[in-house]
């Protein structure tokens, strides 16, 4: 019997899924097929089509997808090494906004270490692909160290600047 995609938050009622959830999430089981998943993404959606959400889990892990022309701004992940599969599509990595930094095609492996520059842009036909990385550490509730002089509350945009993300950051596409 085919597997149909598992969504976080969907309910399905289908035999093969309802079994598999009831597995401990301690043991090895199938969380998603990448072609039903692939088969979710409109030509215009952007974002994540699927998340790795197990309880107790050590690493993050997404499946995004980028419309055609769209990118992931160039950024700097501080926390973590960064591990990305192309599943479909294909697109430009790149060092930096001009993103010159190597064809992304189906299949491609790429690792992208922390504290290093780094952009996508999707191709003509979309980009969607796989990351997987440790864990962030959680958020410290108080302003970060560089914010510490500071007067007055911290807007999200600097918390974000001194942790070194932006909006494609934190659990964002990209990584």
């Amino acid at each position: 019997m085919p597997l149909r995609p598992r969504l976080t938050g969907a309910v399905d009622h289908s035999p093969g899924l309802a079994a598999a959830a009831r597995v401990p999430a301690a043991h090895p089981r199938i969380l998603a097929e990448l072609g039903p998943l692939l088969g979710t993404a409109g030509a215009q959606h952007r974002g994540a089509l699927w998340r790795l959400t197990e309880p107790g889990r050590g690493l993050d892990a997404n499946v995004v997808h980028l419309p055609a022309g769209a990118g992931v701004d160039e950024h700097v992940e501080e926390a973590v090494d960064v591990l990305l599969v192309v599943v479909a599509g294909g697109g430009v990595l790149g060092p930096g906004p001009d993103a010159t930094g190597g064809a992304l095609t189906p299949g491609v492996i790429v690792w992208l270490p922390r504290a290093t520059r780094r952009s996508l842009r999707a191709g003509d036909q979309g980009l969607t692909y796989l990351t997987v990385h440790t864990r962030r550490p959680a958020l410290d509730i108080g302003r970060p160290r560089a914010l510490q002089q500071a007067s007055g509350p911290a807007s999200a945009a600097a918390v974000a600047t001194a942790a070194g993300r932006t909006g494609a950051g934190r659990g964002g596409p990209g990584g």
